[in-house]
């Protein structure tokens, strides 16, 4: 069985550990900060772009 999901939660997560990785860093000993919030930052506007919900950030 599927679960609903609500994407406006899942849009503010990620947003939130994308802000969490700037403010504090990371910890990944094989990239460094700016290429992890690179990839953060790319994941994070994918799923607003498939969401449909680009407009309410803009």
């Amino acid at each position: 069985m599927k679960h609903e999901i609500d994407i406006e939660k899942e849009l503010e997560r990620s947003f939130q550990q994308w802000e969490n990785l700037y403010i504090y860093g990371g910890s990944d000993p094989f990239h460094s900060d700016g290429v992890n919030l690179s990839l953060g930052g790319n994941c994070l506007m994918t799923k607003i772009l498939k969401s449909g919900y680009y407009e309410t950030f803009i």
